[in-house]
């Protein structure tokens, strides 16, 4: 029997020390990455993903405690917002901040502080596909001695990627169904439309002509710019001053859209704009036979709001069939000016 309990105290001392060795040789740290492609453009799932304000909509863990306390401190979308929650045993408790952010990616500190304390680094990425756009989730971390030793079975990643799969999957339903109208992709939000210079052919056209009037427009344009020797070719560009559904005409400005800055005009002979100040934007994605929808959808909103539009809306198409020949793919981003600006 004392030859038994020997042998036992013995084996249950080696796996003690193996524990304890094995650990000092592996890695304290993990990284975990996870990525998905979400069927709309890379602006709309960028101002959503960064918004900690729709976090919960999307993410994997919220279902697990219902009861969760979550807060948010800042706007929840810029340096310095923080998120915090609180719940049980299960989903703990701790923070997220964003501490950096550009138009590709957001860097976020992550720290647990119950059931365990503990700090990593998180980052959301941003990449333009053939598909739409391709949102890369990111965590790097270290794990203490000797827990560790988990690494040498991949464990965090295999648990935290399952999760990050799983809120990846929730943002891209989310994201494909919240922008959906009629099978128009879009999204609208309030910017401050930086000084833009349009330089184009003004007409008032009947409806049945205007795809002719386009046509005509561009092809002047750009045998303009040529003989000027003008290499910046600018954003193909609508504007509308007046849109009559009476007379069943418009008054359009055909045009190039330049930011920054511009190239000598002098001697052109077409026409000159330049608009700036706050602005309501739709990133639409998808055909142009769709268009009359977004702009529904934008003046919509906009009554909802009570908010009053000054002409001229504006078109900039920023992928179209010059870029790519699958209309699916094009991407045209709607301005309307607000009143009394």
């Amino acid at each position: 029997m004392k030859k038994i309990l020997m042998i036992l105290g013995i084996g249950i001392l080696g796996l003690i020390l193996l524990v304890l060795i094995i650990p000092i040789f592996v890695s304290k740290s993990y990284t975990v990455e996870e990525s998905i492609v979400i069927n709309a453009p890379k602006s709309m799932v960028y101002d959503y993903i960064s918004d900690f304000n729709n976090f919960n909509e999307w993410s994997p863990w919220q279902d697990r405690d219902p009861e969760m306390v979550t807060t948010i401190t800042g706007d929840g979308k810029s340096v310095g917002s923080k998120y915090e929650w609180e719940g049980d045993n299960e989903a703990g408790k701790g923070s997220m901040e964003i501490i950096e952010m550009d138009e590709h990616k957001i860097n976020i500190d992550l720290r647990f502080v119950e059931p365990f304390e503990s700090e990593s680094f998180t980052q959301y990425r941003f990449e333009e596909t053939e598909s739409g756009t391709k949102l890369i989730w990111y965590m790097e971390g270290e794990m203490p001695y000797p827990m560790n030793l988990l690494n040498l079975f991949s464990i965090m990643e295999k648990a935290i990627g399952a999760d990050y799969r799983k809120g990846l999957e929730s943002a891209k339903s989310k994201l494909e169904g919240r922008f959906s109208l009629g099978g128009s992709n879009f999204s609208i939000e309030e910017i401050d439309f930086p000084t833009t210079t349009f330089l184009g052919m003004k007409k008032r056209v009947p409806f049945s002509e205007m795809e002719e009037f386009f046509a005509s427009a561009y092809d002047q344009i750009f045998r303009n710019l040529e003989e000027l020797g003008v290499k910046e070719k600018g954003i193909p560009s609508a504007l509308y001053f007046i849109w009559d559904e009476v007379n069943m005409e418009a008054e359009i400005g055909v045009s190039l859209a330049f930011e920054g800055s511009i190239p000598d005009f002098s001697g052109s002979k077409l026409t000159k704009w330049e608009f700036s100040g706050s602005a309501f934007r739709i990133v639409y994605k998808g055909n142009y036979d769709k268009l009359d929808k977004v702009h529904g959808a934008l003046h919509d909103h906009l009554d909802n709001l009570g908010e009053n539009l000054q002409s001229p809306s504006i078109e900039k198409y920023i992928i179209g069939p010059a870029n790519d020949s699958n209309s699916e793919n094009w991407i045209t981003h709607v301005y309307y000016f607000l009143e009394n600006q």
